[in-house]
C-alpha cells in the first residue's frame, strides 16, 4: 500500500511551483568569506568573525572557514576575535552580488603577558549559528524563534554520554522524565513529548521505541528548537523537538583518544580520527569509534555499548560536496524500563533495588543508520541540498512490571505484599523492529526585490516508517524483599523462578508481532523571510503542505499548516520577535461510525528578546509562550454511541501550555564560561468529559483543570565552568551546576501526578588541560540525594491494590576522563 498518486502529485506541483517563483528575482546581495589560519598554516576553528555595527557574524568552522552572506552593499570593518590572539580589523567593500574573500593568519599575544594558550575558550558553549542541517541560513538572533544549542565542548565538561543523562539541563522547559537504562530518548519540551519528533541531521528519525538514542561520541552538537518549527516538519508535538548534528570529516587531520573511568564499573574509551584520504585533500574521512561497559547501583543491572561511526567526505569541486554516514550502535543490558515498586509511597524502596534478575537473560539492540547528502552552491547566494537515509532498530528483550496478585488490601493492614513479603514480577517480551526511510531536497536562497531582502527556503521531503512489535507476557518471578534493609544484603534471591517460559522467538516480527504500524508522509514547504530597511526589521511568511498516510488504518490526513513571523533588531545586538506556527499530530482509531479521527492540531504564539553582550561572547534569550492543542480524545457521553462501543471517543479535548523561558550562555568573563536556564510551565487541560455508562452515571471524572505529566511549574539549571588563562595555574579548571524542578508532575503523558518530592542535583569537578592532553575529574549528585523519575501512581484492581512506580536515579559517582589529542 502506497501514498495514493493524486496525493504525490499535489504534493509535487506545489514544490515545483513555489521552487520556480523563487528564482524570479535576481540577487543582490554581498557576500564576505574567509579562512582563518594559525603561524603554522593549520586552520582555526572557533574563532568570532563579524562586521561591526551589525548583527551579522559567526564562529568559524572545523575547516577555519566563515561565510557571512545577506550584506548589504557598502563599506563595512571586519572584525576576527579569538582569547590569546591579537584581535584584527580589516575595511572590507561589499557589493551587489560579489563575494568578497578576507583571509587571515592568526598572531599570538606576546607571551610576557602570560595570555591563556587553551584556545576557544570564549565560544565554547555559546553559538551565534544553527546549523545547515536546520536550513535556516541567518544568525540566530535574527530567527523569529527560540531555539539553542548545546556544543559538543558543553557535552564533554559535563561528561554527557548519551541525551538522557543530562542534555536537558543546558536549555529551559525541556526534562528527561525517565532513562529507560538508557535505552531510547523520551525528551518533553514545554510540556510535549517530543520523542516522535527527534530528528538526526535535520531528518525525522522518530519511530516506535527508537531509534537507539545517540551516543555523545559521534555527536557534533544538540539544537533544541522550540514550538512547532514548521520551517521543518509539522507532524510532531507542537512544544518542539531536537536535532542531533553528527560529527563530519573536515580534513584537518585532527586524532584524539579518550578514556575514562567511572563508578559501578564503567570503563569507556573513545577514538576521533579526522583527516584527508588524498593528496589534494578533496576526499576526507572521519571515524568515531567508542566501547562502554558499566554496571549499576541497582542490583545486577548493567548496560554495555559499542560504536562505530565512519564517514566520508568528497569535495567534486569548489561547489559540489558529497557526504556520506554510516553508524552502527550495539547495546546489550539488562532491561528496559528499571522502574521500582512499592504500595508504601515513592521512594519507600531504596534505590539499590532491582526487578532485573539474571536468570531473565539479556536484552539486546542493534541500531544501523546510514546518511547520504549532497550539496550544490549555483553561486554565492543559492544552494540545494539532497539527502536520503535508511535507519533499522531491532530490540530483544524483556521488561517486568508488578503482577496482578502483588499487591493487596488485608484485613489488618491496608497496604502488604503478599506471602512473605514478596513482589510478584510479571516478565514480558520486549522485541520491537523499526525502519525507516527518509528523504529530503531543499534549497536555500537569497534575493533582493527593490528595497526588499528575502531569505528564501523551499523544500520537498517524505519518509516512510514502520514498525512491528511483540510485548508477550511469558513468566512471573518473585522477588523476596524481607532483607532488603539490611546494608550487609546485597543479593537478591528469588523464588518459584519455575513459572519463567521462553519467547517465541522462531518466526519473525514481520509475520508474528501483534503490534504493528505503517506510517508514510510527504510534504513540501516554502519560507521567505522579507528583510527591511536594511534588514533592520524581518517579516517571515511561511506554509507547509502534508500527507500523511496510516497503511494499517487506511486513513489519510492533508493539512497546511501557515507560520508567520516577525522580528526586528531594535539596537545592536538585540532583536525582538514574535510568533504564529502550527504542528499536527495524526491520530490512529477512529469513531463509533468507523470514520478516522482528525489530526490534532498544535497552535504556538510565543514572544520574546534576545540580545549578544561583550562583543557577542554572551548571549541571552526570554521567551513567553502559549500552546494549544485541540482535537484531544475524550470520552463519548451520548448513550446511544456507548451502547454501541462502551469505550467510544470523539475529540473534543484541548490541552493548552503557556510560560516564561530565559536562557543565558556563553563567557561572562575571560576563562568563565556559563549556562543558566529557567522555565515557568503550566501545562493543563483545558476541555475535556467525563466518562459516563450507558446509564449515564459518571464512572471517572473530567481531566479538566489537571496538569499534564512529564513537566514542573519551575525548572532552573546552571553549569559553570573556570579555566585559569595565566600563572602557575593556567590550564586548571573548575566547574560546577545544579538541576532543579519543583511542583513536578510525572508521567509520560496525559495528565500528570504531583510528586511529592521536589528534584535537585549538585554536580562539582576539577580539570586541567593544554593544547594535547585534557583530564576531567567530574562528581555527581555532590549531596547523595535519592532522586527519581518517570513515577506514576496506579489505583489498582481489587486483584492488584494500589501502588507507586518510579525510577530511581544514581547516588554520588563519579567519572574521570583522560584524553589526548595528536
Amino acid at each position: 500500500m502506497s501514498i495514493p498518486l493524486p496525493s504525490l502529485c499535489r504534493a509535487f506541483c506545489v514544490f515545483v511551483l513555489l521552487l520556480s517563483s523563487s528564482f524570479i528575482a535576481t540577487a543582490q546581495q554581498g557576500t564576505v568569506q574567509g579562512r582563518i589560519t594559525d603561524g603554522n598554516g593549520q586552520p582555526t576553528a572557533g574563532v568570532s568573525v563579524g562586521l561591526q555595527g551589525t548583527s551579522l557574524g559567526m564562529a568559524t568552522d572545523t575547516n577555519g572557514d566563515f561565510r557571512i552572506g545577506n550584506i548589504v552593499p557598502g563599506t563595512y570593518t571586519l572584525g576576527v576575535r579569538m582569547v590569546g590572539f591579537v584581535t584584527q580589523e580589516r575595511v572590507v567593500t561589499v557589493s551587489a552580488d560579489q563575494t568578497v574573500t578576507a583571509n587571515f593568519v592568526l598572531n599570538p599575544l606576546n607571551q610576557r603577558l602570560q595570555e591563556v594558550v587553551v584556545t576557544g575558550e570564549h565560544d565554547r558553549y555559546n553559538r551565534k549559528q544553527a546549523s545547515e542541517s536546520l536550513r535556516l541560513g541567518e544568525p540566530l538572533i535574527e530567527a523569529p524563534q527560540n531555539i539553542q544549542v548545546v556544543t559538543s565542548k558543553l557535552l564533554a565538561d559535563q561528561q554527557i554520554f548519551n541525551p538522557t543523562e543530562g542534555v536537558t539541563r543546558n536549555v529551559s522547559g525541556v526534562i528527561a522524565p525517565g532513562h529507560w537504562n538508557n535505552v531510547y530518548a523520551r525528551i518533553t519540551i514545554r510540556g510535549f513529548n517530543s520523542g516522535f519528533g527527534s530528528l538526526r541531521n535535520g531528518m525525522n528519525v522518530g519511530n516506535y521505541f527508537g531509534p537507539l538514542m545517540e551516543d555523545m561520541s559521534f555527536v557534533d552538537r544538540i539544537e533544541f528548537v522550540k514550538g512547532p518549527g514548521g520551517f521543518l516538519m509539522a507532524n510532531t508535538e507542537p512544544g518542539g523537538f531536537y536535532n542531533v548534528v553528527t560529527k563530519t570529516p573536515t580534513g584537518t587531520g585532527r586524532k584524539s583518544v579518550g578514556l575514562t573511568l567511572g563508578s559501578f564499573g564503567t570503563y569507556r574509551a573513545t577514538t576521533d580520527i579526522d583527516g584527508k584520504l588524498s593528496n589534494d585533500g578533496k576526499l576526507q574521512y572521519r571515524l568515531n569509534l567508542m566501547g562502554q561497559t558499566s554496571d549499576s547501583y541497582a542490583g545486577y543491572e548493567f548496560n554495555n555499548r559499542v560504536v562505530l561511526a565512519p564517514s566520508l567526505r568528497y569535495l567534486l569541486d569548489e561547489r559540489t560536496t558529497i557526504t556520506a554516514q554510516y553508524t552502527y550502535q550495539r547495546s546489550q543490558f539488562s532491561q528496559a524500563g528499571n522502574y521500582l515498586f512499592s504500595p508504601d509511597g515513592f521512594k519507600s524502596v531504596s534505590r539499590n533495588v532491582s526487578v532485573y534478575d539474571p536468570l531473565m537473560g539479556k536484552s539486546n539492540v542493534n541500531d544501523h543508520s546510514s546518511f547520504f547528502t549532497v550539496e550544490h552552491r549555483f553561486n554565492d547566494n543559492w544552494k540545494v541540498t539532497g539527502q536520503v537515509s535508511y535507519l533499522s532498530y531491532k530490540m530483544r528483550g524483556l521488561s517486568t512490571w508488578v503482577a496482578d496478585s502483588s499487591f493487596v488490601a488485608t484485613p489488618t493492614r491496608s497496604k502488604r505484599l503478599i506471602g512473605p513479603n514478596v513482589l510478584q514480577r510479571s516478565v514480558s517480551s520486549y522485541d520491537v523492529d523499526n525502519t525507516s526511510t527518509l528523504g529530503q531536497v531543499f534549497v536555500n536562497g537569497n534575493v533582493t526585490t527593490g528595497p526588499v531582502q528575502h531569505r528564501v527556503i523551499v523544500g520537498f521531503d517524505a519518509s516512510n516508517k514502520s514498525y512491528d512489535a511483540d510485548f508477550a507476557l511469558y513468566g512471573t518471578m518473585a522477588l523476596d524483599l524481607n532483607r532488603l534493609d539490611d546494608p550487609t544484603y546485597t543479593q537478591y534471591p528469588t523464588s518459584a523462578p519455575a513459572t519463567l517460559g521462553t519467547p517465541n522467538r522462531s518466526q519473525s516480527l514481520s509475520r508474528s508481532g501483534p503490534y504493528k504500524g505503517y506510517l508514510r508522509y510527504a510534504g513540501a514547504y516554502v519560507q521567505d523571510e522579507l528583510g527591511f530597511f536594511d534588514n533592520r526589521l524581518r517579516l517571515t511568511l511561511a506554509a507547509r503542505y502534508s500527507n500523511n498516510y496510516n497503511v494499517r488504518s487506511r486513513a489519510q490526513d492533508d493539512v497546511v499548516t501557515p507560520r508567520v513571523g516577525l522580528s526586528a533588531t531594535v539596537a545592536p545586538s538585540t532583536s525582538v520577535y514574535a510568533l504564529y506556527d502550527q504542528s499536527f499530530i495524526p491520530v490512529a482509531g477512529v469513531d463509533v461510525n468507523n470514520v478516522p479521527f482528525d489530526p490534532q492540531r498544535g497552535r504556538n504564539t510565543e514572544v520574546g528578546v534576545k540580545r549578544d553582550w561583550m562583543d557577542g561572547r554572551f548571549s541571552s534569550t526570554v521567551t513567553a509562550f502559549n500552546i494549544t492543542k485541540t482535537n484531544v480524545l475524550a470520552p463519548d457521553n451520548n448513550r446511544d454511541n456507548l451502547a454501541r462501543n462502551p469505550n467510544s471517543q470523539i475529540q473534543v479535548g484541548e490541552v493548552r501550555s503557556r510560560g516564561v523561558e530565559v536562557d543565558l550562555t556563553g563567557e561572562l568573563l575571560p576563562g568563565l564560561n556559563v549556562v543558566l536556564n529557567y522555565a515557568y510551565l503550566d501545562p493543563e487541560v483545558t476541555k475535556d468529559n467525563p466518562r459516563r455508562n450507558t446509564a449515564g452515571d459518571i464512572v471517572a471524572p473530567s481531566n479538566q483543570g489537571r496538569k499534564l505529566g512529564g513537566a514542573a511549574k519551575h525548572t532552573n539549571n546552571g553549569w559553570l565552568t573556570y579555566r585559569f588563562q595565566q600563572g602557575a595555574l593556567r590550564g586548571f579548571g573548575l566547574s560546577g551546576g545544579y538541576q532543579w524542578q519543583l511542583d513536578r508532575y510525572a508521567g509520560l503523558g496525559g495528565v500528570g501526578l504531583l510528586l511529592p518530592d521536589n528534584y535537585f542535583r549538585l554536580d562539582g569537578g576539577i580539570s586541567w588541560q593544554n593544547e594535547r592532553m585534557n583530564v576531567n575529574l567530574l562528581v555527581n549528585n555532590l549531596t547523595n540525594r535519592y532522586n527519581y523519575s518517570g513515577a506514576s501512581y496506579y489505583a489498582g484492581t481489587a486483584r492488584t491494590g494500589a501502588f507507586y512506580s518510579w525510577q530511581a536515579e544514581a547516588p554520588t559517582n563519579f567519572r574521570l576522563n583522560i584524553g589526548y589529542n595528536f
